[in-house]
Protein backbone atom coordinates (compact mmCIF):
# COMPACT_ATOMS: atom_id res chain seq x y z
CA UNK A 1 0.00 0.00 0.00
CA UNK A 2 2.77 2.45 0.92
CA UNK A 3 4.62 1.67 -2.34
CA UNK A 4 1.43 2.39 -4.34
CA UNK A 5 0.96 5.72 -2.56
CA UNK A 6 4.59 6.74 -3.21
CA UNK A 7 4.22 5.69 -6.84
CA UNK A 8 1.04 7.76 -7.28
CA UNK A 9 2.57 10.83 -5.61
CA UNK A 10 5.66 10.48 -7.83
CA UNK A 11 3.49 10.26 -10.92
CA UNK A 12 1.60 13.38 -9.86
CA UNK A 13 4.85 15.33 -9.29
CA UNK A 14 6.23 14.25 -12.68
CA UNK A 15 2.94 15.20 -14.38
CA UNK A 16 2.82 18.61 -12.69
CA UNK A 17 6.47 19.26 -13.60
CA UNK A 18 5.72 18.35 -17.21
CA UNK A 19 2.62 20.55 -17.28
CA UNK A 20 4.44 23.55 -15.82
CA UNK A 21 7.19 23.18 -18.42
CA UNK A 22 4.56 23.21 -21.19
CA UNK A 23 3.07 26.42 -19.81
CA UNK A 24 6.17 28.48 -20.50
CA UNK A 25 7.02 30.65 -23.43
CA UNK A 26 9.12 28.97 -26.05
CA UNK A 27 12.76 30.15 -25.89
CA UNK A 28 12.56 31.82 -29.31
CA UNK A 29 9.20 33.48 -28.61
CA UNK A 30 10.36 36.51 -26.68
CA UNK A 31 12.49 39.52 -27.48
CA UNK A 32 13.70 41.84 -24.73
CA UNK A 33 13.13 45.36 -26.04
CA UNK A 34 15.85 47.98 -25.61
CA UNK A 35 14.86 50.10 -22.58
CA UNK A 36 16.35 53.24 -24.16
CA UNK A 37 13.77 52.90 -26.95
CA UNK A 38 10.91 51.99 -24.59
CA UNK A 39 8.56 54.80 -25.52
CA UNK A 40 8.38 53.44 -29.11
CA UNK A 41 7.12 50.10 -27.81
CA UNK A 42 4.14 51.83 -26.18
CA UNK A 43 2.91 53.26 -29.48
CA UNK A 44 -0.28 51.87 -30.89
CA UNK A 45 -2.99 52.98 -33.30
CA UNK A 46 -5.57 53.60 -30.60
CA UNK A 47 -3.71 56.51 -29.00
CA UNK A 48 -2.67 54.56 -25.92
CA UNK A 49 -2.56 56.49 -22.69
CA UNK A 50 0.51 54.50 -21.64
CA UNK A 51 2.81 56.76 -23.65
CA UNK A 52 1.59 59.70 -21.57
CA UNK A 53 1.68 58.10 -18.11
CA UNK A 54 4.75 55.83 -18.17
CA UNK A 55 7.73 57.86 -17.01
CA UNK A 56 10.45 55.22 -16.76
CA UNK A 57 11.57 51.87 -18.11
CA UNK A 58 13.64 49.04 -16.66
CA UNK A 59 15.09 45.75 -17.83
CA UNK A 60 13.59 42.61 -16.27
CA UNK A 61 16.18 40.40 -14.59
CA UNK A 62 16.28 36.60 -15.13
CA UNK A 63 14.02 35.94 -12.10
CA UNK A 64 11.38 38.40 -13.33
CA UNK A 65 11.56 36.88 -16.80
CA UNK A 66 11.14 33.41 -15.25
CA UNK A 67 8.04 34.67 -13.41
CA UNK A 68 6.68 35.96 -16.71
CA UNK A 69 7.33 32.61 -18.40
CA UNK A 70 5.86 30.58 -15.57
CA UNK A 71 2.67 32.64 -15.52
CA UNK A 72 2.24 33.18 -19.26
CA UNK A 73 -0.23 30.29 -19.54
CA UNK A 74 -2.74 32.39 -17.54
CA UNK A 75 -3.46 34.25 -20.75
CA UNK A 76 -4.65 31.06 -22.47
CA UNK A 77 -8.26 31.72 -21.39
CA UNK A 78 -8.22 34.97 -23.37
CA UNK A 79 -5.65 34.35 -26.13
CA UNK A 80 -5.85 31.24 -28.27
CA UNK A 81 -2.69 29.35 -29.25
CA UNK A 82 -0.18 31.37 -27.21
CA UNK A 83 2.70 29.50 -28.84
CA UNK A 84 1.76 31.07 -32.19
CA UNK A 85 2.95 34.48 -30.99
CA UNK A 86 6.25 36.28 -30.63
CA UNK A 87 6.47 38.94 -27.97
CA UNK A 88 8.49 42.05 -27.40
CA UNK A 89 8.67 42.83 -23.70
CA UNK A 90 10.06 45.56 -21.46
CA UNK A 91 9.74 46.70 -17.87
CA UNK A 92 7.71 49.84 -17.26
CA UNK A 93 6.82 51.79 -14.12
CA UNK A 94 3.18 52.80 -13.94
CA UNK A 95 1.84 54.69 -10.93
CA UNK A 96 4.87 53.59 -8.92
CA UNK A 97 4.40 49.86 -9.68
CA UNK A 98 6.61 47.65 -11.81
CA UNK A 99 5.03 45.89 -14.78
CA UNK A 100 6.35 44.00 -17.76
CA UNK A 101 4.73 45.37 -20.89
CA UNK A 102 4.17 42.79 -23.63
CA UNK A 103 3.64 43.55 -27.31
CA UNK A 104 2.56 40.34 -29.12
CA UNK A 105 2.24 39.45 -32.77
CA UNK A 106 1.65 36.23 -34.67
CA UNK A 107 4.72 34.30 -35.82
CA UNK A 108 3.09 33.94 -39.24
CA UNK A 109 3.54 37.71 -39.66
CA UNK A 110 7.28 37.57 -38.94
CA UNK A 111 8.51 37.76 -42.55
CA UNK A 112 6.40 40.86 -43.26
CA UNK A 113 7.41 42.39 -39.93
CA UNK A 114 11.11 41.77 -40.58
CA UNK A 115 10.82 43.59 -43.91
CA UNK A 116 9.46 46.63 -42.05
CA UNK A 117 11.64 46.48 -38.91
CA UNK A 118 15.42 46.21 -38.81
CA UNK A 119 15.97 45.06 -35.24
CA UNK A 120 13.10 43.79 -33.11
CA UNK A 121 15.08 44.72 -29.96
CA UNK A 122 14.93 48.41 -30.90
CA UNK A 123 12.07 48.66 -33.44
CA UNK A 124 8.60 48.27 -32.02
CA UNK A 125 6.10 46.23 -34.00
CA UNK A 126 3.17 48.64 -34.33
CA UNK A 127 0.41 47.39 -36.61
CA UNK A 128 -2.98 49.04 -37.08
CA UNK A 129 -5.65 46.41 -37.49
CA UNK A 130 -4.96 42.70 -37.67
CA UNK A 131 -7.45 41.74 -34.97
CA UNK A 132 -6.38 39.11 -32.46
CA UNK A 133 -3.12 38.55 -34.34
CA UNK A 134 -1.74 41.57 -32.46
CA UNK A 135 -2.25 42.35 -28.78
CA UNK A 136 -0.73 44.03 -25.74
CA UNK A 137 -0.88 43.26 -22.03
CA UNK A 138 0.73 44.22 -18.71
CA UNK A 139 2.22 41.67 -16.30
CA UNK A 140 2.16 42.81 -12.66
CA UNK A 141 5.51 41.64 -11.26
CA UNK A 142 4.24 41.65 -7.66
CA UNK A 143 0.88 39.93 -8.12
CA UNK A 144 2.12 37.68 -10.97
CA UNK A 145 -1.06 38.50 -12.88
CA UNK A 146 -1.90 39.99 -16.28
CA UNK A 147 -4.01 43.09 -16.73
CA UNK A 148 -5.12 45.49 -19.48
CA UNK A 149 -5.19 42.95 -22.33
CA UNK A 150 -5.99 44.77 -25.58
CA UNK A 151 -6.38 43.28 -29.06
CA UNK A 152 -6.02 45.29 -32.25
CA UNK A 153 -9.12 46.26 -34.18
CA UNK A 154 -9.95 44.20 -37.26
CA UNK A 155 -9.56 47.05 -39.83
Amino acid sequence: MRFALIFLVSLFVIQESSNSQQKKLLPDSSILFDASKGRKLLEDCSGSELQKVVKSFWTPNPNEYQDLQTNFYKLSNQVKNLNNYLIQYLGIVLEGKKYIYINAFEKSELDDIKRMHQDLKTSAVVVCGGGDGFWRVLFDTNLKEFTELKFNALK
